[in-house]
């Protein structure tokens, strides 16, 4: 039996008490994705799409379980979500594990078999795949770790899919298995190229990762979404790296912005290249960023330059502390007080034993209110208004950094966002609850 033909064998069947496998949508190197049934007491509750791990690939198996740790900690409107790691049973008797995930449409590959995307429909979608890779190159703390950004490394119209439709329909990107954290630098060196040969720019050819790496791949599918060629046609994976390394792109005609956009992205120093953030401006300069990214989490003060002058002392509880209990700054325009509150250091144990060391740090006492807020921006984005008291919501994900930056000139500190290890340490208390000692 052919690797198909088992995965095809599996539909119809349980892959644990709680996933019904309905429809294969797909078979890999890692294994198959099924359009599944979540149940819950013989009802399903929900349809999801189940990526189950190939049971026969053992040594692939640590990636598929870094891609889980690195979706679950990864939240954007534009990428696709996944929920749990799951371990089940194939066809009743092979042990697996399978990553729950959000249900998508069709992805832009099998879109651009239909036919080529309108300007209209095409500005969409770079607006969405913009935005992510926008949040993955901002991120600047992975478990509790400063990083200077994620790289996606394989950016393709097979891996950008559709949610919803119609006036409500969303891009997002998925198959994040093999994403980079950048750590303290903002490029980094691999032996392993990985992403698509189509689709990687000259630099990585000589082992080289960075942000930059992704906007090359996006520049190859907005030529593809808008014509269906490629800019290095080949076509042997040899005839494109020289055609990347030593040519420049054979680009048809585009429309503006996106022929000054591809332009951008296909610069070959990637130093120079054009950033997430300026195709965003150049799609629609009044609005860097088309997606709402909520923020209800409290700011905290980063660690650097608080600890130059306030060193770790042993707290009652035998943890690295701050020393002083809280800190109380004053803002401009009748802005009000900022209350921060000392977190003590500790280890948190993930899932799967993985422990993560975390320095003491400060943290915002409550939400940014809209009184906060709007004296340091100087102005109020809440839909909800009427009580300047209230926290401030309907904040997009730049704006909140573009806040942090500018309250961090104000109070001459370092301000940030909190990551998801230190917004769940500091929601425990740094207490002696299931998953941390």
């Amino acid at each position: 039996m052919n690797q198909h033909a088992f995965w095809k064998s599996c539909e119809g069947t349980q892959f644990s008490s709680k996933y019904y496998l309905q429809e294969l949508l797909g078979v890999g190197g890692f294994g198959a994705v099924f359009k599944a049934d979540d149940v819950v007491a013989d009802r399903c509750v929900n349809t999801v799409a189940l990526k189950i791990f190939n049971p026969f690939q053992t040594s692939d198996l640590n990636a598929f379980i870094q891609e889980f740790k690195s979706t679950n900690q990864l939240h954007h409107t534009h990428l696709i979500k996944t929920d749990v790691l799951a371990e089940g049973k194939l066809q009743g008797a092979i042990d697996s594990l399978g990553l729950v995930m959000e249900l998508a449409g069709e992805d832009l590959a099998k879109r651009l078999n239909r036919s080529l995307l309108t300007p209209a429909e095409a500005t969409v979608l770079v607006q969405h795949v913009a935005a992510a890779l926008q949040y993955l190159h901002s991120i600047s703390v992975w478990d509790g770790e400063p990083t200077k950004g994620i790289v996606h490394r394989d950016i393709k119209p097979q891996n950008i899919m559709t949610v919803g439709s119609g006036a409500n329909l969303t891009w997002k990107v998925g198959d994040l298995g093999i994403v980079r954290v950048l750590g303290n630098q903002t490029t980094t060196m691999t032996t392993n190229r990985q992403g698509s040969p189509f689709y990687v720019p000259p630099e990585a050819y000589s082992g080289q990762v960075s942000p930059a790496m992704d906007m090359w791949a996006l520049g190859v599918t907005i030529v593809q979404a808008l014509t269906k060629q490629t800019p290095f046609p080949g076509p042997t994976e040899a005839q494109v790296m020289n055609q990347v390394l030593n040519e420049e792109p054979r680009l048809p005609t585009l429309p503006e912005p996106f022929k000054a956009i591809v332009r951008g992205c296909f610069i070959k120093d990637p130093k120079s290249r054009w950033t997430a953030d300026r195709v965003l401006a150049a799609l629609d300069p009044q609005r860097s960023a088309p997606s709402p990214q909520p923020i209800s989490r409290p700011l905290n003060l980063g660690i650097p330059d608080f600890l130059q002058r306030r060193r770790p002392n042993p707290s009652q509880y035998g943890k690295e502390s701050l020393g002083s209990p809280n800190q109380t700054f004053d803002l401009p325009s009748s802005g009000g007080k900022l209350e921060l509150i000392a977190v003590p250091g500790g280890t948190l144990v993930m899932k799967g034993g993985h422990r993560v060391q975390l320095q003491p740090f400060w943290m915002g006492k409550y939400p940014v209110t809209q009184r906060q807020y709007q004296a340091v921006m100087g102005q109020n984005p809440s839909y909800f208004q009427g009580n300047l008291e209230c926290p401030v919501e309907n904040v997009r994900l730049h704006e909140a950094i573009d806040f942090c930056i500018k309250l961090s000139k104000i109070l001459k500190q370092t301000i940030d966002l909190p990551s998801e290890t230190q917004w769940e340490w500091a929601a425990r208390g740094a207490t002696k609850s299931k998953g941390f000692q």
